[in-house]
């Protein structure tokens, strides 16, 4: 489970997120919403590490990770997927997965097969650049890179952006597996509602870096939507 508790921060003397309360359930996704600019990938950044809450806690099946760095953090089972996806372009396929071994504390210093087994695209072009795949393709390395660490809790931000709908279809298809089967913890930011009403059981809406509506994804009503989500 992750959890985070009366997280605050600030950029200078500018506020961004505000008292934040989550709390995200293993073996389940969770989603978090809301319109441009009202702090979504702020509070993803805050999670992984990348950036340093003013105040709060992030804890990991109840250990608070709020005082480490990020790549401490990923060795906790933090992992983050980008938004942009950010992969390394020219470094190849296979390459770019070996980067998300390093979160490891096992040891395991070769790419799993069951990571290759939920993309085969990538073990088809594991020797091709990063650069030179689709953007689709570029968002399933980027999971790759993330599952590569063996983490407990996924972090996602907007992993259908600029995705064609057969990618964004097999997508949720793995992100439900991986809840299922590794009782993974899955967090995403995402904007497609129909995306978030098929593959998520609870949602937080933020406005103004402040959580304004949360639930079962089920009782996601018409009246939030129009509220806080339509432009």
């Amino acid at each position: 489970m992750l959890e985070v508790t009366g997280l605050n921060f600030h950029y200078g003397n500018v506020q961004a997120l505000y008292d934040i309360s989550m709390s995200m359930p293993s073996g389940q996704i969770t989603c978090v919403m809301g319109r441009n600019g009202v702090g979504k990938t702020t509070l993803l950044k805050n999670i992984m590490g990348v950036e340093s809450s003013t105040t709060g806690r992030v804890a990991v099946d109840g250990a608070d990770v709020a005082a480490l760095p990020a790549n401490k953090r990923a060795r906790s089972g933090l992992a983050l997927v980008p938004q942009g996806r950010m992969i390394f372009p020219k470094l190849s396929v296979m390459e770019n997965m070996k980067v998300g071994l390093s979160a490891r504390t096992d040891g395991v210093k070769t790419v799993p097969t069951d990571v290759m087994d939920l993309f085969p695209i990538l073990k088809t072009f594991a020797n091709r650049n990063g650069g030179d795949l689709s953007g689709g393709q570029q968002q399933q390395l980027a999971i790759a890179r993330a599952l590569c660490g063996n983490p407990k809790v996924l972090l996602l931000d907007e992993p259908t952006e600029g995705i064609q709908p057969n990618v964004i279809q097999m997508i949720g298809e793995v992100l439900q597996m991986l809840a299922k089967t590794r009782n993974m913890t899955i967090v995403l930011v995402e904007q497609y509602l129909d995306f978030v009403r098929e593959i998520t059981q609870n949602f937080y809406v933020l406005n103004r870096g402040r959580v304004v509506a949360a639930g079962p994804t089920a009782e996601l009503s018409e009246d939030v939507v129009t509220q806080h989500l339509k432009v």
